[in-house]
């Protein structure tokens, strides 16, 4: 199976069983598909293609793992950094990622933010800071992010694409 569709095809044929379990949450694979499929569109309408990166640098949170899903979903490459980092390890990973997009929570906001500043010029494709867990200066709110218009969800057309990342060049 394509591993874009993975949770698209469980919320279809699953709906109803568990999917994930976060601290006092549960959400059915309906639930978990609808929350990934519109994370999927908002990145989408932020601009994020085939092959982008999404940056995180989060803990454990639940939207980590939508992040995860919804990348895989549009094709994105999710670029998971450790929330542990301080201002030069962030200016550094972001740099050589050049992420369209980071999530962030209230407590990783500030030196992401300075660590975007001070890239601004040296990587000018890293875009929109979105914080998962409350507000944060110079970043979205997750839910202001993913509030997208309820429609359809169409995929890239990018699977013929996607399936020569899988090989390296012939000799």
């Amino acid at each position: 199976m394509d591993i874009s569709k993975f949770v698209a095809q469980h919320a279809r044929y699953r709906s109803d069983h568990t999917a994930v379990i976060f601290e006092d949450r549960r959400l059915n694979w309906r639930e978990f598909g609808e929350r990934t499929d519109r994370l999927a569109r908002a990145l989408q309408d932020s601009g994020v293609v085939l092959g982008d990166r999404v940056a995180t640098v989060l803990g454990n949170h639940l939207e980590l793992l939508e992040v995860y899903w919804a990348c895989a979903r549009i094709g994105a490459v999710a670029v998971p950094l450790s929330p542990l980092l301080m201002k030069d390890g962030l200016l550094s990973l972001l740099k050589d990622a050049g992420p369209r997009v980071v999530f962030v929570s209230v407590a990783t906001a500030a030196p992401v933010n300075v660590a975007i500043r001070e890239l601004a010029n040296d990587a000018p494709t890293i875009g929109t800071c979105i914080v998962v867990d409350g507000e944060a200066t110079g970043c979205l709110s997750y839910a202001t992010f993913t509030a997208v218009p309820n429609r359809d969800f169409m995929p890239p057309l990018a699977t013929a694409r996607r399936a020569s990342f899988a090989r390296p060049p012939c000799c």
